[in-house]
């Protein structure tokens, strides 16, 4: 449990009365101002308070803008206000703004303060609790989500590996808002494929012209993705760019710019698949007006610089994550394991290690490391 404290007041007697009351029970730092107070916090990203404690009225800076300024610096730390029995009125409404969890009043007896902080810090370690259970609960629903969809199809699979990897090199060099969602969709945008037939899938994969009625369903797959994203706590961000997919030209132009890289990155990897690079590069320069400029000057960067990597010729047993596959992976029989392209992760080895068990897997593989 996180004990650590910091007290900013401009009186060091009462700061020093707090380290001597307190150093047993918790870890306790002090500030003599406000100016030291909020440098202290800013130093502490890497080890933060759980509880800040500031006094009322202080020189130059009030405790309401200092604590105003510690919920922008770490929302998370708990803040409490030490204020005078005249200084009530104001130091309710500065807990009715949402900046204060607690006041105390001076004088304030050692029991008190020692019950208030240690309410504090379990509402702290609370807080901090419920934000690792939903990120490492946001973290595993994605992961069984590309998990799923590597094995149900190997090929689609290989195509939103291209995807993310594109994203996210474009994403070193462009700032978008809120990068995470961007990051994450690039990676279940075809998502919505595990709810095709087979038959039109099949038809989808190697390239086949689809019937009118056939065209109709294969549509429908960015709103499934989306639907299927939706049902997880907070990724609504990330089903809304799913969703937004395969926009017709007129609208896509504008809308924002982590759906316009999205569209862009498919649309351009589509194009290299069928006429090679530059031709791809060259219809992309054409649509200036759909994607912004400065975009596709970013892609062409890209797309022009990556980097090499080695060729090599491995068994199943020598394969690592992060390896990419330079040619399909067939079982013995020759039914497609994994497509050209993807990135090993642990369970596609784990699967190509229990075919190689079960009904044997061609070896030597070829991957670029």
């Amino acid at each position: 449990m996180n004990n650590r404290i910091l007290f900013i007041d401009d009186d060091e007697n009462i700061l020093a009365s707090f380290k001597r009351n307190l150093r047993r029970d918790f870890e306790i730092e002090t500030a003599a101002s406000p100016e030291e107070g909020l440098t202290i916090l800013k130093s502490s990203a890497q080890n933060p308070f759980s509880v800040i404690v500031s006094d009322l009225k202080m020189p130059k800076i009030s405790g309401i803008d200092v604590l105003r300024s510690a919920k922008r610096i770490n929302p998370n730390t708990v803040r409490i206000m030490l204020t005078g029995y005249a200084d009530i009125d104001t130091a309710m409404n500065a807990v009715n703004e949402g900046n204060i969890f607690r006041f105390l009043t001076k004088p304030c007896s050692v029991d008190m303060l020692k019950h208030t902080l240690k309410t504090c810090v379990e509402q702290y370690s609370l807080v901090m609790a419920e934000k690792e259970l939903l990120r490492d609960t946001l973290q595993g629903s994605v992961k069984m989500l590309v998990n799923v969809l590597s094995m149900h199809s190997p090929e689609v699979f290989g195509k939103s590996e291209d995807v993310k990897k594109l994203v996210n090199s474009l994403l070193k060099k462009i700032k978008v808002e809120k990068q995470w969602q961007l990051e994450v969709a690039s990676m279940l945008v075809y998502i919505g494929y595990i709810a095709l037939p087979a038959d039109i899938l099949k038809k989808v994969t190697d390239g086949e012209e689809l019937t009118p009625a056939q065209q109709q369903i294969y549509n429908s797959y960015p709103e499934n993705g989306a639907g299927l994203v939706a049902n997880i706590p907070r990724l609504g961000g990330v089903a809304e760019l799913i969703r937004k997919q395969r926009l017709l030209t007129e609208s896509l132009s504008r809308q924002p710019v982590a759906v316009r890289i999205l569209n862009m990155v498919m649309e351009f990897l589509e194009l290299e698949k069928q006429t090679g690079i530059h031709s791809a590069l060259t219809i992309i320069k054409n649509k200036a007006n759909v994607y912004g400029i400065d975009l596709i000057n970013t892609l062409q960067e890209t797309v022009g610089t990556r980097s090499g990597h080695v060729l090599r010729s491995l068994g199943i047993s020598e394969l690592r994550e992060q390896m990419v596959l330079d040619e399909d992976v067939l079982t013995v029989d020759n039914l497609l394991l994994c497509k050209k392209g993807q990135e090993l992760n642990d369970v596609l080895i784990m699967r190509l290690v229990n075919y190689g068990r079960s009904c044997g897997v061609k070896e030597p593989i070829k991957v670029l490391v």
